[in-house]
């Protein structure tokens, strides 16, 4: 995401690997090149999640090697203007979930066990919340960091959370 109006989501199911990750990445950053006619002022932050371990790989290759890649320290979502977006992302998704509820207790139709039905319904609701992201308010997000940028750039201590 970005305050330029430009957002890029998938989805996976399973675990998350340092070799998803850098696929998603090369595939984001391809999107973003259509998107702002060039990688010169793209920064990519990320933080030291396991699956991030790797970034750098991709940026090495030419065709990605104008953006730049901002590595946070462990425990900084202050500074990652996805979090804003993660943090209502997952409420909205518990609200559907919760309104909806009766769906979970029938039976699993076609055969399905109930862990897969629900991991498809979940699936379903999650990508009904992503198709409903306004990237107007993206900027928002982003705005929200600036507080925390200028307490870093004055060397002043944070807490995580705040």
């Amino acid at each position: 995401m970005s305050s330029a109006n430009f957002f890029f989501c998938t989805h996976k199911r399973g675990a998350y690997k340092h070799h998803d990750t850098n696929l998603w990445l090369r595939e984001m950053l391809r999107a973003a090149t259509q998107h702002f006619g060039g990688l010169d002022d793209i920064v990519i932050i990320a933080d030291n999640a396991p699956c991030d371990s790797r970034l750098e790989q991709v940026y090495e290759e030419a065709e990605f090697d104008s953006a730049t890649l901002l590595r946070l320290s462990s425990y900084s979502p202050m500074f990652k203007p996805i979090e804003n977006l993660w943090s209502e992302f997952k409420a909205h998704v518990k609200t559907l979930l919760r309104e909806r509820l009766s769906a979970f207790m029938v039976p699993p139709p076609g055969g399905l066990t109930r862990e897969e039905f629900r991991m498809r319904y979940l699936e379903y609701v999650a990508q009904e919340v992503i198709q409903g992201i306004d990237i107007q308010r993206l900027n928002r997000y982003t705005l929200r960091l600036e507080y925390f940028y200028a307490r870093a750039e004055r060397m002043e201590d944070m807490e995580v959370g705040m």
